[in-house]
């Protein structure tokens, strides 16, 4: 390795170094070694040569040259030059230090190799001296004493310069983590709403005249309308020949079956669905009708459905095809319960879609092997081989019930409630139940206790509660199942004991009152029957005497349960009666035993006096033929009020063939009297005749109800 020394400290260097590592002094490729000091953009060039090495800064009376840490290729030599440290402030005698002035614009203060020299010999800044005095020659300088202040060994740097580059840097990082930010949120907003973006799927792509498309769509807004075209704007026509426009459903999908018409031109077609800025194609070739018979071809003779768990399915398309002319007509069956076909029969020109579906449920964990017979009208029958696989699992016992809350009394204990306990595995557990309770006491049991599950089957279980004399409060009960080979499951049970619920009775209103005419109801009234207690509450109402008569009461019992009520209706039923009428009611509960208190309702009913009508005979009738024209029939009526009646007899129509003796008349209270109805056919042509009477109090002012009576006329 090529080496030379510096001129100015003597410390041995690399032949290619640029700069001492030591003193700064640059170096010339031509060997002419110059002192740079730097002020700003300004340069001076010094040319030093001392006289002798100077002694090494280790102190020890030899040469720097001569020293192992001085070599080349000590590590801190390479540390200098990667990154060079910075040299010791000078001891200087300010006596021989002179300022050196130029007449220049003053440059930026800043620190020169010479001023932050190391420590040198005497023989060095003899030397410096003799150098700055070579300088001096070539440049007018002015040259005065340096005041008595210390020398700055750094110069300080413009803190603007210096801020304003990391300050950029910062600005520019948090602007594009703002625009990234808000571009992967776009982003992710468009694929969740599109995860996959619309998809088209026609099933099977290759078809005939005649043969039925099965197209499933993906992708698009829920709940709206696609559009479906085919070869740019055709419209895909179902078998009625109109235009197809499926209705997506709650996830975006979407799938339909069409016939291929003989409009559908052999050759590649182009199947565009729409909706809205979203659409999706797919491609379907519609294949040349062959000539020959038909030909039932299966795409394979051997399909496998993979393997998976007990119970669970798997599905597989398979395309049939026709490699002659015609219709195929086929139908297939299963040689196994566990392996099935849809459709199972069907016709097509060209292709046709199945779905194989292998079903896994209570089959033992085995490998097996179906079959499929399909047979072809007038054609050879052909088999497809279809295997899977039932994976072992290892039993698994599984509650679908985490907890249970009961509430009974002292006096009855609830109802039992049930539990489903399951082995979804594949192997076959025996499994125990036991229970601890908070107060240590046997109020808890189950039922069974313990049993065998096999694979992929369940059982219903029975949790009681025994509350009979037990102190009222709360109480905590866990059932644990266990099994070999499997973690406990466990059940939380919680036992409220409260009092026993109790019914209650509660009347509203505690009277009635009702104001008619006589021989006239008044409109009902009701009162409620209401139960704020705890327990059901069965009652009955009693009446007395008055009551029976007079009062039509619905319901007379009933059931209401804790903090509902009931209506009770009271129609009076009065007939003739005047003056007042007064009735008690009283309602009770109907259970055996029961201490509830009954409860009554007061019914007063005043009867306003007036005449009333009442009638002695029915509707009329007369039969009469060519021989019996004439008959005379009697109208009897009452007045059963405790007024005089004036009444009048009134006729809905005037006919020829009826006449009367008396039209009006008064009649006192409890009195009654007949009206003559005399009927005279002549030459009345056959038929049926009818004419109603009716019978009414004349007083102004009166609310006697009139009675009616239909007379019919039969001529023969």
């Amino acid at each position: 390795m090529e080496t030379t020394r510096c001129p100015r400290c003597n410390k041995l260097l690399r032949a290619d170094a640029q700069t001492c590592s030591r003193c700064g002094t640059a170096l010339s490729p031509a060997g002419k070694v110059t002192r740079r000091r730097t002020s700003g953009a300004d340069s001076i060039s010094m040319p030093s040569r001392p006289t002798n090495p100077p002694a090494s800064p280790h102190r020890a009376g030899h040469y720097s040259g001569l020293h192992p840490e001085d070599q080349p290729f000590q590590s801190s030599f390479f540390a200098r030059i990667q990154r060079p440290s910075e040299p010791e402030p000078v001891e200087t005698d300010r006596s021989t230090v002179l300022d050196l002035t130029i007449d220049r614009p003053a440059p930026a203060p800043a620190q020169s190799s010479w001023q932050a020299a190391p420590r040198e010999q005497p023989e060095k800044q003899m030397d410096d001296s003799r150098a700055l005095a070579d300088f001096s020659t070539a440049i007018p300088l002015h040259l005065t004493p340096i005041p008595e202040t210390p020398l700055p060994t750094r110069p300080l740097k413009p803190a603007g310069k210096v801020r304003i580059v990391p300050l950029l840097i910062a600005a520019s990082l948090i602007c594009f983590l703002v625009a990234t930010s808000l571009l992967t949120f776009l982003l992710l907003g468009k694929s969740q709403a599109h995860p996959a973006g619309p998809q088209l799927l026609a099933l099977p792509g290759e078809l005939r005249v005649g043969d039925v498309l099965q197209l499933a769509g993906s992708g698009f807004d829920t709940h709206h309308a696609v559009t479906l075209t085919r070869d740019g704007q055709a419209a895909l026509l179902d078998s009625q020949g109109k235009q197809v426009q499926p209705i997506t459903d709650a996830r975006g999908a979407f799938q339909i079956h069409l016939p291929i018409f003989a409009a559908w031109s052999v050759g590649v077609h182009t199947l565009w669905a729409r909706e809205g800025d979203l659409q999706a194609s797919t491609s379907l070739t519609i294949q040349a009708p062959l000539a020959g018979p038909p030909n039932l071809q299966l795409a394979v003779s051997h399909i496998d459905l993979g393997a998976g768990n007990p119970g669970t399915l798997s599905h597989k398309n398979m395309t049939l095809s026709n490699a002659g002319g015609g219709q195929v007509s086929w139908t297939a069956r299963s040689t196994v319960p566990w392996l099935s076909l849809s459709p199972s029969s069907g016709t097509f020109v060209g292709n046709s879609v199945v779905v194989l579906t292998v079903n896994r449920a209570h089959l033992a964990p085995q490998a097996y092997l179906g079959q499929l017979i399909f047979t072809q009208k007038q054609g050879p029958a052909q088999t497809l081989y279809v295997s899977m696989t039932v994976n072992t699992t290892p039993a698994n016992l599984v509650l679908y019930t985490a907890s249970l809350a009961f509430a009974g009394t002292p006096a009855q204990s609830p109802a039992g409630q049930t539990i489903v306990i399951q082995n979804n595995g594949g192997q076959t557990l025996n499994w125990t139940a036991g229970y601890t309770t908070s107060n240590s006491l046997d109020w808890l049991s189950v039922t069974p206790s313990s049993g065998i599950l096999r694979a992929n089957t369940s059982a219903i279980l029975t949790v009681n509660v025994n509350t009979i004399k037990m102190a009222l409060g709360t109480y905590q009960g866990i059932l644990s199942f266990s099994y070999p080979g499997g973690p406990a499951q466990q059940v939380a049970i919680t036992l409220t004991v409260s009092p026993p619920p109790q019914p209650a009775l509660r009347v509203a209103p505690q009277s009635l009152s009702f104001s008619a005419n006589q021989g006239i109801n008044p409109a009902p009234q009701s009162f409620t029957i209401s139960n704020p207690g705890s327990a059901p509450l069965n009652w009955t109402i009693h009446a007395d005497a008055q009551g029976q008569a007079y009062l039509a009461i619905s319901p007379v019992s009933g059931s209401v349960p804790p903090g509902q009520s009931a209506k009770v209706s009271i129609a009076p039923l009065l007939g003739s009666a005047s003056g007042t009428i007064n009735s008690t009611l009283t309602i009770q509960d109907s259970d055996p035993g029961s201490t509830l208190a009954s409860q009554q309702v007061k019914i007063s009913i005043t009867i306003t006096s007036q005449p009333v009508i009442t009638l002695g005979t029915g509707n009329m009738e007369f039969d009469h033929n060519s021989t019996d024209t004439d008959d005379t029939d009697l109208l009897i009526f009452y007045n059963t009020g405790n007024l005089p009646l004036n009444w009048a007899l009134s006729e809905s129509a005037k006919v020829p063939w009826l006449s009367f003796d008396l039209t009006s008349g008064t009649l006192v209270p409890g009195d009654s009297t007949y009206i003559k109805v005399h009927c005279g056919s002549g030459s009345i042509k056959p038929g049926t005749y009818t004419v109603t009477l009716t019978i009414k109090d004349t007083d102004a002012g009166t609310v006697v109800v009139p009675q009616v009576v239909t007379v019919t006329l039969i001529v023969s």
